[in-house]
């Protein structure tokens, strides 16, 4: 079993080089970081799937990537920062129906952690990046 320490600082690393990655790409980056929330919402229906959960965690899954996809819907609607929003608020949606809060088992407990330390990272800097005085700067770095 992997410690959650270890998901953590895991998620904190790779979601640290995302954004960078992202950061550096421009409206290309923009698009890897709306592809990026969709397959964080979408690994947990996979994940289900291969666990053979049943079929109620396989709905509620699905409906994630439902959920996530509207906050994608409103940030090229809106305003950008709802992509961020969207991020951050994933990791709600990992504590709420898996371990060590949630009722289903089918998602290792490491991989929400990192999942979780990923999304808040990348949802910070992207929310950093559309909001405030340089928002839109290309010489700052997530």
């Amino acid at each position: 079993m992997v410690d959650p320490l270890i998901g953590l600082l895991l998620g904190i690393l790779t979601g640290w080089a995302f954004a960078r990655f992202t950061r550096a790409r421009g409206s290309k980056g923009r698009e890897l970081q709306i592809i990026g929330l969709l397959v964080a919402s979408m690994i947990y229906v996979v994940i289900a799937f291969v666990e053979d959960a049943p079929t109620l965690a396989v709905v509620i899954e699905a409906s994630g990537v439902l959920v996530f996809g509207f906050f994608i819907l409103l940030s090229a609607l809106r305003h950008p920062s709802w992509l961020a929003w969207g991020w951050i608020l994933h990791p709600v949606w990992d504590l709420a129906f898996h371990p060590p809060f949630g009722s289903f088992t089918h998602a290792p407990e490491w991989y929400v952690w990192t999942c979780l330390a990923f999304d808040l990272v990348v949802g910070i800097a992207i929310l950093k990046s559309t909001t405030g005085p340089t928002a839109g700067s290309s010489t700052e770095t997530a």
